[in-house]
């Protein structure tokens, strides 16, 4: 066997095991027990979409796959004026009140003024007064400096014990894999919905969380396949790709909360249909977070601003779904990690 016959064999192996063709090794999945997501079974793209069953164990697998266990670190009225009163009186610094005035123009802050409104009435029992909200945030930099708000999620959280509807949408999501790029990148869902992760490229991708109980891994599949995993834990889901590094998604599960992506020019966000109370507003971007509380007794709309500070943000290094640093394989792409 000549050395430039030997070099060439080589060559072919190499490609073949890119494309994942070289080997019918089982893939190691990562499955972590104490996670409530559950992923389906691997399907072609065009194959309709098959609902989850929440009953069944999480993260079932199929009997081709081995798996790694690993543990991954990770509606009532609203309340009389007199306990509002109250509820100031407890943390007066904290809480902001959005009243009969046509504009809440000063930022959130944590000692903002409070204002209480005297002339609140309380509504009938078979009614539930409701609430529309525009807002706008801005997103500093280093030395104050405004920088791009795309990817900014806003939370709303009741804090006095009522129940929020669901966000009016569907219960099926798609998340495309393309250009190495999750589409959309930001989603906000209801808990137990599903997302169906579709390779629209012409490369494998390994889609994986490492997000406590949203803690999934889909495999590495190729083009023209799909899988959907139902997420339950109510949080921010951070989703990346084993091969790929600079792949990222983010997801807002919500349970009993309501969330929207601010638009991702203007910082510009709407809640609407929410029940007068009050309210914990988390402001999360990937460089930071920052909680407010609103108490909202008025249903006309509103207009509030929101600043959020990341003068201190430092990125962290991007671990593979086993939790170590990515390992480039020098027969690869520059970009692919196996």
């Amino acid at each position: 066997m000549t050395k430039n016959f030997r070099w060439q064999l080589v060559g072919v192996v190499v490609a073949m095991v890119s494309f994942g063709c070289a080997s019918n090794a089982p893939e190691q999945r990562v499955i972590t027990p104490e996670s409530l997501a559950y992923v389906g079974p691997l399907l072609k793209i065009d194959e309709p979409h098959l609902a989850l069953n929440i009953a069944t164990p999480p993260q079932v697998d199929t009997p081709t796959e081995q798996t790694i266990p690993t543990k991954i670190t990770p509606p009532p009225a609203p309340r009389a004026k007199e306990n509002a009163k109250q509820a100031v009186q407890t943390n007066p610094q904290q809480i902001i009140s959005v009243n009969q005035a046509p504009l809440l123009k000063e930022e959130l802050k944590p000692k903002a003024e409070v204002e209480i409104i005297d002339d609140y009435q309380q509504p009938s029992a078979d009614v539930t007064p409701t609430f529309n909200l525009l807002g706008n945030i801005k997103v500093l930099g280093k030395n104050g400096e405004p920088i791009e708000v795309e990817g900014t999620i806003v939370t709303f959280k009741p804090l006095d014990d009522q129940r929020l509807p669901a966000m009016a949408q569907s219960a099926y999501h798609e998340v495309g894999m393309q250009d190495k790029t999750y589409q959309p990148r930001f989603l906000a869902i209801n808990a137990r919905d599903s997302v169906s992760f579709v390779n629209k490229d012409e490369i494998k991708h390994n889609v994986f969380s490492s997000t406590g109980k949203n803690a999934f891994d889909l495999g590495t599949y190729g083009p023209k396949l799909r899988r959907e995993v139902q997420l339950q834990a109510e949080g921010i889901v951070k989703v990346y790709c084993n091969i790929h590094p600079e792949m990222a998604s983010f997801i807002a599960v919500n349970n009993n909360t309501i969330s929207t992506v601010s638009d991702s020019k203007t910082g510009r966000f709407m809640v609407a249909d929410m029940p007068l109370g009050k309210y914990e507003i988390r402001v999360w971007n990937i460089r930071g977070e920052v909680t407010r509380t609103v108490l909202v007794t008025s249903s006309n709309y509103r207009n509030i601003q929101l600043t959020l500070d990341t003068a201190s943000y430092q990125p962290a290094e991007r671990k593979n779904k086993f939790g170590n640093r990515y390992k480039q394989n020098a027969a690869l792409f520059e970009d692919e990690f196996y």
